[in-house]
């Protein structure tokens, strides 16, 4: 569930607050209250919630002070002002610290329910792409470690072939056909594959290249032809996963 912390130095209005929406059905639990500006930023930095709803006016730090703290150290969290001023200068300003709402009190459930399920839907939204940019760097690390694995297999090869080559000369001046053949048949199988590179993107390059790691692993036999340059005129990620749903796809029905 996303966290909210509430502050307000009238505990009437802390209570009102706390008691106005459906929480649960919002998806949302109330990580705390706060009656000043630096017990809300103390109970904050403690919590790490998803949404602060402050008042302007509090003893000791004011709501503007308490916003602009938490944007530069907490910049996910998504900020509500409920102000009982109407002044063009607060909200000039809230705008400037990234402030998502601006109301002015009294408010009512009818005036908070669709505020709540606008920020909880951009949190979860956010959530969501924090998780899919996570997958995709994991899959980028493992192609990384698979293209270490592949070089060094390349470089032992490369060690290997002055040995292979006085192996040859030995079987061609015996004359015998056969064992060449047979010694050819063995080398070629030992030869690792060296596909690693599939093309100019490196966000998908590295999906693909993570796929092919697992078909290989699985011993499914992987041939992919894809053309992207280093720039594209799209967002990385979503092309990412779409490419992943379909290389995820492919390898399920390959595996049944």
């Amino acid at each position: 569930m996303l966290k909210v912390v509430i502050a307000d130095d009238e505990a009437r209005i802390l209570s009102l607050i706390r008691l106005l929406p459906d929480w649960d059905a919002l998806g949302i639990e109330v990580a705390g209250t706060a009656g000043n500006g630096l017990e809300a930023l103390a109970l904050i930095e403690r919590e790490r919630p998803d949404i602060l709803i402050t008042d302007i006016r509090m003893p000791f730090m004011d709501g503007m002070q308490l916003c602009e703290a938490v944007s530069h150290t907490m910049p996910w969290v998504q900020i509500v002002i409920l102000s009982g001023y109407d002044d063009f200068a607060y909200a000039q300003q809230a705008i400037s610290l990234g402030v998502k709402e601006y109301l002015l009190k009294p408010v009512s459930a009818q005036e908070l329910a669709p505020v709540y399920l606008r920020i909880s839907q951009a949190e979860r939204e956010r959530n969501a792409r924090l998780q899919q940019e996570n997958q995709l760097l994991s899959m980028q690390q493992q192609r990384y470690e698979s293209l270490k694995a592949a070089i060094e297999e390349a470089r032992q090869a490369r060690h290997d072939l002055r040995h292979q080559l006085c192996q040859l000369a030995a079987l061609a001046e015996e004359g015998n056909l056969e064992k060449i053949k047979a010694y050819l048949s063995g080398a070629v199988s030992r030869i690792p594959s060296l596909e690693m590179h599939f093309c100019e993107n490196r966000a998908a390059d590295g999906v693909v290249g993570y796929y092919c790691a697992l078909a290989k692993r699985e011993n499914i036999p992987y041939s992919v032809q894809i053309d992207l340059p280093e720039c594209l005129p799209v967002d990385e990620i979503n092309l990412c996963l779409v490419l992943s749903n379909l290389l995820e796809n492919a390898l399920e029905a390959s595996l049944r």
